[in-house]
């Protein structure tokens, strides 16, 4: 019975002997090389190809976070521990082999600073579900030929170009973006980049745009128009800094889920116009910054599906729109506003503006709200309630001397101090029934104090009209008539 048993076992070890022989032997015929100058594909899954810039030490990194079992640089074998491999002198291309399938591209060639170019088309992608960061500071990276690549399995492709700062173009025609979830900061920072066709592209599970063409210099049209942005919240920069940018088709964006649109169309010094007659902003709270910079922008009209009653930031919303003619705010909601300054600052083609609805009841400062508007021939403030706690510093510094200023909420001290200490304000008309008192004659005091030259005259309809001219150390308060 024993010696059954023991001659059972010793079967047992032969073939378990046997196995790991044979496990060896596949192993060895895995890694093997052929004839010198050949390439061995045998159970290699996917390969990249890669072109690699001169100099007396190059080198690659591979997969420093995501490292394959097995990966041969032109023949050699090098395990998995190793990161970093040093090329002889004269040697410029270099080809990986992976021999299992990759599931995440994280950072896969990050800070490759000496990387020219990039062939993927072997590259098996079907099971990568991450390709954020992949090529993450490229910096000298001039072309990528992703092939048929299938990226049916990807959910991010958060920064994938970041700062790729020489590709001039991108062919992403392969891409199935259906499972994406975030795109953030996808082409960020490509000031090469001079066109993209992003027309295949199935976005109906993106959550976020922010920082979608972050820094694309040299763009000079983008044709979204096939985008489902259903699911979006945020399109945060999505097209700041975009200097070049000239035509901008976003078709029948949904916007219904965002929350913030701050800086969207920062910088964009060439749009001469913006369709966004599907915006719907109902759920928006941010739209600091907005149209910031954008001094060709002829005209802006707002749908009624523009809804600003969840706004809470204004602030620079219009500011160095320069060409803007006319703007028509009457649907705005600011009930819930608490910055506003720079709103309009160097505006300085607009010639009529009425924000006689708004009612910012928290605001305190309105600074620089309509600085240099030295077109503006009209202004309604009507709501707009000034009093001793709001800051108006600069509020009307260089807007026009003969501006027509419509309120009858404005506390005359508080305001008469802000528009002495203007420069360019020499005459300001006041069409509403406005209460002045002596409190008039201290401010002039407090002017005077600040040695500043100034000649002002200052009209109240209806109910008092009155001379002063302040000047150096001396102030003449003429007479009041009734």
């Amino acid at each position: 019975m024993k010696d059954g048993i023991f001659k059972n076992f010793k079967s047992k070890g032969k073939k378990i002997k046997e196995i790991i022989w044979l496990k060896t032997l596949i192993l060895f015929l895995i890694i093997e090389t052929t004839k010198e100058g050949q390439r061995n594909l045998i159970n290699f899954s996917s390969e990249i190809h890669l072109v690699v810039s001169g100099g007396t030490q190059r080198f690659i990194n591979t997969l420093t976070y995501y490292k394959p079992s097995q990966v041969k640089v032109n023949g050699q074998v090098r395990d998995s521990s190793v990161t970093t491999y040093y090329l002889e002198h004269e040697e410029n291309n270099v080809t990986l082999f992976y021999n299992y399938k990759v599931k995440s591209c994280y950072k896969m060639f990050d800070k490759l600073n000496n990387i020219k170019e990039i062939d993927l088309s072997n590259f098996d992608f079907s099971e990568v579900t991450s390709m954020s960061y992949m090529f993450n500071y490229c910096h000298n990276l001039i072309k990528i030929n992703f092939g048929n690549a299938n990226t049916s399995s990807v959910k991010s492709m958060l920064a994938l170009f970041h700062n790729c700062s020489l590709l001039s173009s991108l062919n992403v025609s392969s891409f199935d973006t259906s499972s994406v979830t975030n795109m953030e900061g996808m082409f960020y920072f490509l000031p090469s980049l001079t066109s993209i066709d992003l027309s295949n592209f199935n976005t109906k599970n993106v959550k976020t745009l922010r920082l979608l063409f972050y820094h694309c210099e040299l763009l000079t049209s983008v044709d979204i128009s096939n985008f489902d942005t259903s699911k979006v919240t945020s399109m945060q920069y999505s097209f700041g800094f975009c200097y070049n940018l000239k035509t901008i088709n976003l078709g029948k964006m949904n916007t219904s889920l965002v929350k913030t649109m701050k800086c969207l169309f920062y910088y964009c010094e060439e749009l001469e116009s913006i369709d966004i007659s599907s915006f719907d902003t109902s759920l928006v709270t941010s739209m600091g910054w907005m149209f910031y910079y954008c001094h060709s922008l002829k005209s802006l009209e707002f749908p009624e599906t523009f809804n600003t009653s969840k706004v809470e930031i204004m602030y620079s919303m219009f500011a160095h729109c320069s060409s803007l003619i006319t703007l028509n705010l009457s649907i705005f909601d600011t009930s819930k506003v608490t910055q506003m300054c720079f709103m309009f600052l160097d505006c300085n083609n607009l010639k009529y503006l009425d924000i006689s609805h708004f009612a910012p009841l928290n605001i305190t400062t309105l600074e620089y709200m309509f600085y240099n508007m030295y077109s503006l021939g009209y202004l309604n403030i009507d709501s707009l309630e000034i009093n001793n706690y709001t800051i108006t510093e600069g509020a009307f510094d260089f807007v026009p001397t003969d501006l027509k200023i419509c309120t009858n909420k404005i506390n005359m001290q508080n305001y008469l101090s802000s528009i002495n200490i203007s420069y360019n304000c020499s005459d300001i008309c006041f069409d509403k029934n406005i209460k002045i008192t002596n409190i008039l004659i201290n401010v002039f005091i407090h002017v005077k104090k600040q040695d500043i030259d100034m000649k002002m005259t200052i009209y109240v309809m209806n109910l008092v009209q009155m001379e002063q001219f302040i000047m150096r150390k001396r102030i003449f308060v003429l007479r009041k008539n009734s």
